[in-house]
């Protein structure tokens, strides 16, 4: 999986002068865009980011580059959009998550199912209330044990890291181990970035 650069020109220039920039990023696919405006945002349309982000996803780093500069805060938005969102520190898929479910749909009587099956599988008390995550690397919401409690999340939000998957100590570690060891999905997830 080969890192990319998306390229984009100033106004009145091309997806051409993309290859100019190839020193710069001798081991990215090197992938210029067309706009007709100053930025790609000025275009109105979401068509274009939806490309961006599905190119993006495919790849383990995907930077924006713009003119003769790198372009901030979109830059970084695309670096993290190229591994799926709702895949979370340790690999499982929040997306799949019914606590998840829950909370985007705002369904009271999942929450009720959720809280009993976690009560029953954890040993402690769990009420329908706490079931609220809008996923693990999301903005927003998180069950009182995501949020808090979960050392995974603690200690790649510690380290700073995407995933587990950037991680130099993620192969043998004690605490990602119980996850990866049960759902060999997860593991998939954090080699593939997908």
């Amino acid at each position: 999986m080969k890192d990319a650069v998306l390229y984009i020109h100033g106004k009145g220039g091309s997806a051409a002068e993309s290859k100019h920039y190839k020193a710069l990023f001798p081991d990215h696919e090197m992938i210029g865009l067309d706009y007709q405006t100053f930025t790609p945002w000025e275009t109105g349309t979401g068509g274009s980011f939806l490309w961006i982000h599905r190119t993006c996803q495919r790849r383990r780093q995907c930077t924006l580059w713009h003119g003769r500069r790198r372009t901030g805060p979109f830059a970084r938005s695309i670096l993290f959009s190229s591994m799926k969102q709702y895949i979370a520190y340790c690999g499982l898929d929040c997306e799949s998550c019914e606590a998840r479910s829950a909370t985007v749909n705002d369904d009271d009587s999942l929450r009720q199912k959720v809280a009993k099956e976690w009560s029953e599988l954890n040993g402690v008390e769990i009420s329908p209330e706490m079931i609220n995550c809008v996923g693990c690397r999301i903005d927003g919401v998180k069950t009182p044990y995501c949020e808090s409690l979960c050392p995974i999340r603690q200690c790649a939000l510690g380290r700073d890291l995407r995933t587990c998957g950037d991680c130099d100590k993620m192969v043998g570690c004690e605490k990602l181990g119980a996850i990866v060891g049960n759902n060999p999905d997860a593991l998939k997830h954090l080699r593939t970035g997908e």
